[in-house]
């Protein structure tokens, strides 16, 4: 069983030498991801976006779901190197830093205060994140997943 809110409980095979891979992604309901190191989950965590946040543009959503994830896991990598993976090419619009609207460029400045790489991948080798952006899980409350019923879910919803 993962606890998909809790990344205070870190895993005792996290090797602090290694790079971390998050895996981010967003939908017109929510936002998903997934912490990885060695190809092995450390923790999942989902949430529902509010109103305001279902009307962003599809980049907005996506650059919210990488801050969202860097915050909600940086006590695990914290000023170490960490790829952050999408199916959204949104990060590097806020890099060249034109014609960005005011709450992206706050955000670009939030991205400078991590240690990241971009990495861009198509969504079916994103599977578990969008899983969880079109099924968030809000409450602390029925949180456990098993690895069983995540494998079937993302299955399912390829």
């Amino acid at each position: 069983m993962y606890d998909i809110q809790s990344p205070e409980k870190k895993s005792s095979s996290i090797n602090m030498c290694h790079k971390f891979n998050l895996f981010t992604d967003t939908s017109g309901v929510g936002i998903g991801t997934v912490l990885q190191q060695n190809q092995k989950p450390i923790a999942f965590a989902s949430r529902t976006l509010n109103k305001t946040e279902r009307n962003y543009t599809v980049t907005e959503r996506e650059c919210l779901a990488v801050i969202w994830a860097l915050n909600k896991f940086k006590t695990y990598f914290g000023p170490l190197p960490v790829k952050v993976i999408t199916d959204h090419a949104a990060l590097t619009k806020l890099t060249n830093g034109k014609n960005l609207s005011s709450r992206m460029m706050r955000w670009a400045l939030k991205l400078s205060e991590f240690n990241i790489e971009r990495e861009h991948r198509p969504g079916v080798q994103n599977v578990v994140a969008d899983l969880l952006s079109r099924n968030p899980v809000d409450s602390v409350e029925g949180s456990q997943i098993s690895c069983a019923a995540l494998r079937a879910l993302a299955i399912n919803s390829r």
